[in-house]
């Protein structure tokens, strides 16, 4: 080859092999004798021999240390085998009889061929050598989509490559496997030399996760994912890739959990497996940081989306987009600063933080959210509204009293509370929370007794000034938000008992009566339907009736304490009650039978 080194490291293996057959190389001749015999063992015999008589040093690539394998000396190797004599020497190139098969490839590229004594470089030659084997490695995989019996050929051609002691060798074979598109055999590959290739030459963590699953050394794979998961921000992992990493740890880490996995590679490999609770340890801490990345995706994704994304500094927001931060930082710098009230009580459930003030003031921040700024003709509304407005963090948002239309600062018209808009976009975002937050082991960012106050009290207010009032909407609301009747029951009950010595406003206590009421009537109306979920309902009800029972006694008693208000309204309430009663007795009797 007329090329200098660098240039010749630069040839491709297939345009190599290619010039082999076409120069008559006795190595590429025999190689296609061997292979026409199906002796893929002497073809990888006769190339590593010759590559090993050839000398030379090649750089390893990816190597940072900068260092290079050495091949033998200079000179032939004093161990030639006698048909090797005369192999790595030609007289002239010219007078080389040329192999013409259909098995051989052909070279199209304009490299000078001087195949010729002193000539040849030794640096290409072995390269030429791996050339020729690989060609017919790669002819043998390609062959097995139509040809399934050749797979028993690769397998054993690839089980005596990999045994080759010659590391130059085995580096170029797994970078050719991998850039011809045999990936999945080169995973395949059960030797720790394609570990070692894959982490200090490919370098490509995915495949060597790849590696170590289909080896079943998920300790390993679960290990790799995790650290690459949590590294620091000048990995530059996407906040979904790492969310990908720590999902992908979790799963392997679970997958070792069978003893067999984890004791399988123990003589393999230099490091000891982790105990049985060790992992155990391992997947809680992995899926708690998936649970604060997701919760952080959301944080990210919501300041993107809104006008918020102008009041992230580029620094926040690249720590935010490309690194896993701290819960409390993610509360403190971002959620709750940007008025991320849902997220902030997501946080709190994550972490169980059982702060009751905090989460009162975000529910008011929510509700307020909904309403304010806002425009009313009563006084009545402006001094609920400013109730409901104390504690939140949306104190300085305008309650204005008026019959005209108001603009606000964005330009647009204030909400008319007395029109009711507010209602469908409140009714969706209690739905979606409670869905989200209720029932999942942390009720308390749920406050149920705070959020059925809150909206029977708007629903009140809003019904004694609106000129068309809607139907009665609040306990529907919490029902599709996953609220259970018995909580029902039970967070109603409080209100009750917790206002129970301001008799001050009859009328607010006949409708929190006349809600439990209507608690109680969908309950029994949920037993009656047919399928799983009047079964689920049928089976709440029988659980709870003692319970009820006694509760609605004390619930007439203090419904007669008001018949000196509205008597009617009262004697209607209790024979509701009283009709209620009849229909669990009934149902308690039938349970008995």
């Amino acid at each position: 080859f007329n090329l200098g080194d660098q240039q010749v490291s630069n040839v491709s293996f297939d345009d190599l092999a290619a010039n082999a057959h076409d120069a008559g190389s006795p190595l590429a001749r025999a190689a296609f004798v061997l292979m026409e015999l199906q002796d893929v063992i002497g073809v990888v015999d006769v190339c590593l021999i010759c590559s090993r008589n050839f000398g030379g040093e090649l750089s390893v690539s990816g190597d940072e240390s900068g260092s290079s394998y050495p091949g033998q000396a200079d000179g032939l190797s004093g161990s030639m085998m006698p048909w090797e004599r005369g192999l790595y020497h030609r007289q002239s190139a010219d007078k080389a009889e040329k192999i013409d098969t259909a098995g051989s490839p052909h070279n199209s590229s304009a490299i000078v061929v001087a195949n010729s004594g002193a000539d040849a470089a030794k640096i290409c030659a072995k390269r030429t050598c791996y050339a020729v084997l690989f060609y017919y490695l790669n002819s043998l995989l390609n062959s097995t989509v139509d040809f399934h019996q050749n797979n028993h050929l690769v397998e054993k051609m690839l089980s005596i490559a990999t045994e080759s002691q010659d590391l130059i060798f085995l580096k170029e074979l797994y970078g050719y496997l991998a850039s011809t598109g045999h990936m999945d055999t080169l995973l395949r590959l059960d030797t720790p030399s394609v570990e070692s290739w894959l982490k200090n030459i490919n370098r490509d963590p995915d495949l060597l996760w790849r590696y170590y699953v289909v080896h079943k050394m998920h300790w390993m794979a679960g290990e790799l994912m995790w650290k690459r998961g949590s590294g620091p921000i000048e990995l530059n992992l996407k906040l979904e890739e790492r969310i990908e990493c720590l999902t992908r740890a979790a799963n392997s880490y679970s997958n070792c959990l069978d003893e067999l996995s984890l004791r399988r590679r123990l003589t393999e490999r230099n490091s000891m497996p982790p105990s049985r609770d060790e992992v155990n340890r391992f997947i809680v801490q992995i899926n708690e940081q998936i649970d604060v990345a997701k919760l952080q995706n959301r944080v990210l994704s919501a300041i993107m989306s809104s006008q918020n994304a102008d009041k992230l500094d580029k620094e926040k927001s690249q720590i935010l987009s490309y690194s896993l931060v701290n819960v409390s930082v993610l509360y403190n710098n971002f959620a709750a600063p940007l008025g991320l009230y849902d997220l902030c009580l997501s946080i709190f459930q994550t972490c169980r933080c059982d702060d009751s003030a905090t989460i009162i003031t975000l529910w008011r921040s929510i509700l307020c959210e909904e309403l304010l700024p806002c425009r009313t003709g009563s006084k009545n509304v402006q001094l609920n509204l400013n109730s409901l407005q104390r504690g939140s963090m949306m104190e300085e948002e305008r309650i204005v009293i008026t019959d005209s239309d108001v603009t606000h600062e964005a330009g647009g018209s204030l909400m008319l509370f007395e029109d009711g808009e507010w209602i469908p976009s409140i009714k969706h975002r209690i739905i979606a929370l409670g869905k989200e937050l209720h029932g999942k082991g942390a009720d308390f960012v749920f406050p149920l007794d705070f959020i059925a106050k809150q909206l029977e009290g708007l629903y009140c207010v809003h019904k004694e000034v609106s000129s068309k009032p809607a139907e009665s909407w609040t306990l529907d609301t919490l029902i599709e938000a996953g609220v259970s009747f018995p909580a029902l029951v039970e967070a109603y009950s409080a209100i009750v008992v917790a206002e129970d010595t301001d008799l001050s406003n009859p009328t607010t206590k006949l409708a929190q009566f006349s809600c439990i009421s209507n608690v109680l009537r969908k309950w029994l109306s949920s037993a009656a339907v047919f399928g799983a979920k009047g079964e689920s309902s049928r089976m709440q009800l029988s659980r709870y009736t003692p319970s009820l029972l006694q509760q609605i006694d004390a619930y007439k008693l203090s419904l007669q304490s008001l018949l000196g208000y509205n008597s009617q309204d009262v004697s209607n309430l209790i024979g509701l009650f009283s009709e209620i009663e009849e229909c669990l007795r009934r149902n308690e009797n039938m349970n008995l039978l």
